[in-house]
């Protein structure tokens, strides 16, 4: 047992994860495993890259592993990817076919297919061999496991059908019907050297290294110059965690086929688990020279020399010390908003090497601060061109094509990240804003529902919601009145979205997504310098003061959008909030009576009117309220919370413990409502409780 190696391995296997990289995730997570089998974070971790996979069943068994281990994890099973630094990449997959590029069979000779036609009984199963391989070949995989059914179907000894599909098998990640496909072509050849070969690479998959090592070295002696075996005994090795033998197996298939770019992959990634990363970095230059479009082994290579660098080396591939030096001053430049310098030593980086992500990107962000959006976008898309599923990329170029009023484009964008990342909030919040930003109010607030989804604590996405939803409240309001006046007043107070003043405004809400209140007030000011009649400037400049506390302020603004739209109900019932926190309690109820009137379905301002007829001690209308409130929404603790003091005053003390109790199961942890309930127990002579409640509250900050 070694609790501190297994921490590491998970921590890298959460970063391989973060490149969407499951398979090299799997092989540390094995051995962690073994190295601490009550390490809860190992099996949970584990679950995700089996989910990410495809094995739903094996990410179930290790996700209720991880909760027998530790109950509180029963909450987070099945959640988001941890991500993390950037690791290094898997083992490529020679399980699945490239249907844009077939690889062939090396273990494919003429005899294996002389081997096909004298072994099969029936010319129709040679027939639909050779159709399930062709299929097999272009990616094609369910229409070849029928085809192989069929040869089965029709011979149900032929090797070259179970075989067949068994690879479909694995190419779908389905190891487990791969295997045992594998298992019965065996039975029936017991020297197929291939299906020992296939069969350990999918043992390797499934975390069975020794069974793994047993079929590949069977491989290696049925056919000593078959490279893929050779290959395969180096994936087994480096699962058993003995890198210095897989590194000798990788050499003998590189030394049978020194075009093999996986082979040089996966010594690189043996050699730099030695900490041999010149050797690594050597091994990954060759596997970009003979696959340079292989996203994954730049990744390796940028793992590798960020590896080096920590330790204080310099890798021997030319200028690569330099590069490193150009990008991290063209960060720091950026950093401090000098741009022009930026760009000029990400230039620098990329005429060292052209096929370096980061410094595109870092130029790329460094144009858009200048508004040079054209070339930012070819950066970005040189980026994407390289590596498809370089999410940074597809960001960086939404950004530019929103500065460019190309809001589609920005949308197609921020989509693709998502369809990498479905759980990834940053995205949905910010193609929410560009929804915002054309007008598809509804389509934002969906996006910033699910950003708030992923990430409960996304402030950004919170406000832009609150925006959304006065906004499109607005608009459907000057719909339904069908008045040309109406619709001339809604032009009247909202400039066109390709407007100076409408472009400062979305700089301004940028702003205010981020915290910076005086920031983005001052661009509000501005826009409204533009745009005097900007209704909406005067609403997110209110809403800007409310966040800094300066009530005054955000009662001038809200009530001069509510002369530029006296009809829109939301802003009557923010003006009220804002009047109550200054003490005006008349004021606030006019408010919330007015937002009422325009709006019966609102249970917040029932809930909030209810607590101010409470501190005026006119029970019976904040009762009436309260009661509102609850039927409009059952999840408004604000009404359980004011009715349940209401019910302790009318010494109700069951019903109001119920209160408050559903207050606390709404909110945990608000104070009051503990401090409120202790009040209860008292009352009812349950002085333990009424104590745990006092002291809770005095934990979460009560006076």
């Amino acid at each position: 047992r070694d609790p501190g190696a297994a921490k590491v391995l998970i921590e890298r296997a959460e970063a391989r994860l973060a490149e969407y990289s499951s398979s090299g995730a799997l092989l540390d997570l094995a051995k962690a495993i073994s190295l601490d089998p009550d390490n809860a974070d190992g099996y949970l971790v584990r679950s995700r890259a089996r989910a990410l996979n495809g094995d739903e069943a094996g990410a179930a068994a290790d996700c209720r592993r991880a909760i027998e281990l530790d109950p509180k994890r029963a909450g987070v099973c099945g959640g988001q990817v941890a991500g993390g630094e950037r690791g290094l990449p898997p083992q490529p997959d020679r399980q699945q076919a490239k249907p844009q590029a077939p690889t062939p069979d090396i273990m494919a000779t003429d005899d294996r297919l002389a081997a096909k036609a004298l072994e099969a009984k029936d010319p129709r199963a040679l027939e639909a061999v050779l159709g399930g391989d062709a299929f097999l070949d272009m990616g094609k995989y369910d229409e070849a496991i029928g085809a192989y059914d069929q040869v089965i179907a029709l011979d149900a000894n032929n090797r070259f059908g179970y075989f067949g599909r068994g690879r479909a098998w694995t190419a779908k990640r389905d190891y487990s019907r791969g295997i045992a496909d594998y298992d019965k072509a065996i039975q029936l050849a017991p020297d197929f050297a291939a299906a020992y070969f296939r069969r350990g690479l999918a043992k390797v998959t499934t975390d069975d290294a020794d069974g793994a090592l047993a079929d590949c070295d069977r491989a290696a002696t049925l056919e000593p110059k078959a490279r893929d075996a050779h290959y395969c005994r180096g994936m087994a090795w480096h699962a058993k965690g003995d890198a210095g033998r897989a590194i000798a197996a990788y050499s003998v298939a590189i030394g049978i086929d020194a075009k093999d770019d996986a082979s040089y992959y996966a010594r690189g990634m043996a050699r730099a688990d030695q900490k041999d990363y010149d050797g690594a970095i050597a091994d990954f230059d060759e596997a970009i020279k003979l696959d340079p479009g292989n996203p994954d082994y730049a990744v390796a290579r940028k793992a590798t020399m960020a590896a080096l660098a920590k330790i204080g080396g310099a890798p021997n591939a030319v200028g690569s010390k330099n590069l490193k030096a150009f990008i991290d001053r063209g960060d720091a430049f950026y950093d401090k908003g000098k741009y022009d310098r930026a760009i000029a030593e990400y230039s620098k980086a990329i005429a060292l090497d052209p096929r370096k992500a980061s410094a595109y990107v870092g130029r790329g962000t460094s144009l858009v601060e200048k508004g040079m959006y054209d070339a930012a976008i070819n950066d970005f898309g040189k980026v994407i061109e390289l590596y498809p599923s370089y999410l940074d990329a597809y960001i960086g170029r939404a950004v530019a094509w929103t500065n460019k009023n190309e809001l589609d484009r920005a949308i197609a964008d921020y989509s693709r990240v998502l369809a990498f990342k479905p759980q990834y909030a940053p995205a949905y919040f910010a193609r929410g804003s560009v929804w915002f930003t054309k007008g598809n109010f509804d389509q934002a607030i969906a996006d910033f529902d699910q950003a708030l989804k992923f990430d409960p604590k996304m402030a950004p996405a919170r406000k832009g919601r609150k925006l959304a939803m006065v906004a499109r409240d607005e608009a459907n309001a000057s719909k339904m009145s069908g008045k040309a006046a109406g619709r001339a007043g809604e032009q009247a107070t909202r400039p066109g979205w390709t407007s100076l003043a409408a472009q400062t405004f979305n700089k301004g809400r940028a702003l205010y997504g981020k915290d910076d209140y005086d920031g983005a007030i001052a661009l509000y000011d501005k826009a409204i310098a533009f745009f005097p009649a900007f209704h909406d400037a005067y609403l997110a400049r209110a809403m800007s003061w409310e966040a800094k506390g300066d009530y005054a302020h955000a009662v001038a603004d809200y009530s001069q959008a509510i002369a530029l739209n006296p009809n829109f109900a939301e802003t009557y019932y923010d003006r009220g909030q804002n009047r109550g926190s200054q003490g005006d309690y008349d004021g606030a109820l006019a408010d919330y009576d007015k937002a009422i009137t325009l709006n019966t379905k609102d249970a917040r301002v029932y809930a909030d009117r209810g607590l101010i007829w409470m501190g005026r001690h006119e029970d019976a209308a904040a009762l009436r309220d309260f009661e509102r409130a609850l039927s409009l929404d059952r999840k408004n603790l604000f009404a359980y919370l004011g009715r349940g003091v209401i019910r302790i005053s009318k010494a109700d003390y069951d019903g109001a413990i119920a209160d408050l109790s559903q207050t606390i199961k709404l909110k945990p942890d608000f104070a009051t409502a503990y401090k409120v309930r202790s009040r209860a127990w008292d009352a009812k002579g349950n002085h333990k409780r009424a104590e745990a409640d006092r002291k809770k509250a005095l934990r979460l900050g009560a006076k």
